[in-house]
């Protein structure tokens, strides 16, 4: 699923799709509670650790793939 509201991620393929889809579910939450001025891009890369950082001069988040896990560990705990 790929969201074209305020955060939109683009659609990714193969082996990182599960991750895109946890993180489009993530997206589709912050866009049901935020309402921002204008778009903010959100991709999804390999960094090397569990984070997720913002350039606020691109206007461009980017969550770590070694994030993904945490999620889900949080996904369970919420039970959602």
């Amino acid at each position: 699923m790929c969201s074209r509201s305020s955060w939109s991620m683009p659609c990714s393929t193969g082996r990182r799709l599960g991750h895109a889809q946890i993180l489009s579910g993530e997206i589709a939450q912050i866009n049901e509670e935020l309402r921002l001025s204008h778009p903010v891009a959100v991709s999804l890369e390999s960094c090397g650790e569990a984070n997720a950082f913002y350039g606020p001069g691109e206007r461009h988040i980017v969550f770590c793939s070694e994030f993904t896990p945490y999620l889900e560990r949080v996904e369970d705990v919420l039970g959602r």
